[in-house]
């Protein structure tokens, strides 16, 4: 399996997902040894877990160029949000659902697993 490049972006969440968030990350390191997060978003991290403290942090859409995948961590509002960073371009956005229902972050926690398998076979 070669390396992907994965960028990610969230929102802050409830603390009964740290588990999940944490499982998230370490599936999402896997894939790639250096992803990057969104500042903002890897400042609620920071304070939470110590899971992407290595991790570069990115601002502008600018700094996507050569990613693979765009992770957002968080509900609708917060794939809105990473589809504007990826507007003009061709990377793709996975959201993860940790809000209330969800209509574009349709990806559970429970169901990352199946998810990043499927990232990492291609077939997203």
């Amino acid at each position: 399996m070669s390396t992907m490049k994965i960028a990610v972006h969230g929102k802050n969440f409830a603390p009964e997902f740290d588990d999940a968030i944490k499982h998230i990350l370490a599936r999402i390191q896997a894939l790639d040894p250096a992803p990057i997060v969104e500042i903002n978003f890897k400042r609620v991290l920071d304070e939470r877990m110590s899971r992407a403290k290595d991790w570069r942090p990115f601002e502008t859409s600018y700094e996507l160029k050569g990613y693979d995948l765009l992770v957002a961590i968080g509900g609708d509002g917060t794939v809105l949000e990473a589809a504007i960073y990826v507007r003009d371009t061709e990377i793709p956005v996975l959201g993860v659902n940790t809000g209330r229902l969800g209509f574009l972050s349709n990806v559970g926690t429970e169901e990352i697993d199946l998810a990043m398998d499927a990232v990492a076979a291609g077939k997203v």
